[in-house]
């Protein structure tokens, strides 16, 4: 218990504490991947204000909290009892630990949970379904080096008439205009788009998160320079943690990343939060990995020789 207390202050998460008192249940649990549970329990104080989550220091690599919240607050004595119910979206296989991290209202201290351990499995076929093969057989294709040398001819005359459209123009190059902003500027524009665009209210989540992941991976290709969009999420994962050792960047980019890919190839029905949520975390990304200002080093004034 020591050595993962130890772990999580390396990783930057709060450590428990004998001020606050955690019931959970359950205690232990199983669940699928990519399918929420719930988790509910008592929250025992001596502050003499009410307990707060803190969503963005729960959540970690193998799973995600998608909500929490307490609810009304018994005090008795000098105690303070706050009921509360968690949603948990698992993203590993396996055996993993929850953990849920909480404040009061001013924000400090945090306090952390009991470790709550969690059997993760493989998503099952519903009805015992047996696998089968997602297209038909198809018949053999006719030959196809006709349309080849088609393709070729149509790039040789595309290629001709960009040379010839070049030397007639005087040299000027033909091509999009590049765009020349900083990455943090063209990110927080798209992201700004996004956010308006409606497409999370109108339930089109596969377009929105699609949208979404373009958006953060370019910008890590930008900021970083590793070719961020046609990296796997794990690959992405593990890139982001030579530029951030302690691990907070990899998570939040992991945990957006693993919900699009869920959204998008899973097809699960995602949770009403998570879109306005995997926004806000991406801005929250960017913000923190953008260069701040040095601040100018006081100049000596300049002496005038006697």
């Amino acid at each position: 218990m020591i050595a993962a207390l130890a772990l999580l202050a390396a990783l930057g998460r709060p450590a428990a504490a004998q001020d606050v008192r955690w019931s959970i249940n359950p205690s232990t649990a199983q669940a699928q991947l990519g399918l929420p549970f719930a988790i509910s329990g008592t929250v025992a104080s001596d502050f003499p204000k009410d307990l707060v989550f803190k969503l963005s220091i729960s959540t970690d690599v193998s799973y995600a909290v998608t909500n929490a919240h307490f609810g009304k607050s018994i005090v008795q004595g000098n105690e303070r009892l706050q009921p509360f119910s968690a949603r948990i979206l698992p993203l590993a296989v396996g055996k993993i630990a929850v953990s849920l991290a909480c404040a009061p209202s001013t924000g400090t201290p945090q306090f952390l949970s009991p470790s709550i351990p969690i059997t993760v499995a493989e998503p099952s076929l519903s009805n015992g379904a047996e696998p089968r093969d997602i297209k038909a057989p198809r018949a053999a294709r006719p030959p196809l080096w006709r349309w080849l040398l088609l393709a070729v001819l149509i790039a040789a005359g595309y290629a001709l008439y960009r040379k010839l459209s070049k030397k007639a123009d005087g040299g000027a190059a033909i091509g999009p205009a590049v765009d020349s902003r900083p990455p943090e500027v063209i990110a927080e524009s798209e992201l700004s788009a996004l956010q308006k665009s409606g497409l999370w209210e109108l339930g089109r989540h596969k377009d929105f998160y699609s949208a979404l992941t373009d958006i953060l991976k370019r910008y890590l290709e930008r900021r970083f320079g590793f070719a961020a969009p046609q990296m796997t999420t794990a690959e992405i994962s593990r890139a982001l943690r030579g530029e951030d050792p302690s691990r907070g960047l990899s998570a939040k980019a992991k945990g957006v990343l693993d919900r699009a890919d869920l959204i998008k190839f899973a097809k699960i029905s995602p949770d009403p939060e998570w879109g306005p949520s995997d926004i806000v975390t991406a801005i929250q990304i960017v913000r923190d990995t953008t260069p701040q200002p040095e601040p100018n080093e006081p100049h000596e004034p300049t002496r005038t020789k006697a």
